[in-house]
Order: structure tokens, then sequence, then C-alpha cells
């Protein structure tokens, strides 16, 4: 099993948060996007990277001291994306 799964589900889920951020930007109305949204934008990302720094954090252990747990770990995220995706199509 390699890191590199890890990272490119990662890479995914970044996709994903921007897609949903730029989502919810198109449904504001023009006061909205320009009084709210950079504010709500700045305060999720944040709070969604560091939600991600410390997935990351864990998955590393993982992947160093328990590689059997982290392979069960990395196909249960691999099929959530790919569900994701099954309902974006």
């Amino acid at each position: 099993m390699r890191y590199t799964r890890l990272l490119g589900i990662l890479a995914k889920k970044e996709r994903i948060h921007y897609g949903r951020l730029g989502k919810c930007f198109m449904e504001m109305n023009w006061a909205g996007k320009i009084l709210t949204f950079p504010i709500i934008a700045f305060l999720i990302t944040i709070l969604h990277y560091m939600f991600a720094t410390m997935h990351l954090m864990f998955e590393t252990c993982m992947y160093l001291f328990n590689r059997g747990q982290f392979e069960k770990n990395i196909v249960s995220m691999e099929k959530s994306i790919a569900m994701f995706d099954e309902d974006k199509k």
C-alpha cells in the first residue's frame, strides 16, 4: 500500500471543498457575495485545513505503525470519494 494513494485522496477532497465553495458563492445574491462570502469562505477554509492536517497526521501514524488498518482506511476513503463522484454525474 502506497502513501501516495492518501495524497491522491486528499487532492480529490480539495477539489470537492473548492467546488462546494464555488457552488455556495453562485447561490448567493450580490450582497451576500460582497459582504458575507469572503468571511464565510475564510472561516470554512481555515476549519477545513485544520481538520485535514489532523487527519493527515493520524493517517501518517497509521501508515507508520499499523499498516493493516491504514490499508482499510484508504479503501474506505476511496469508496466514499467514488460515491461522491457518482452522485455528481
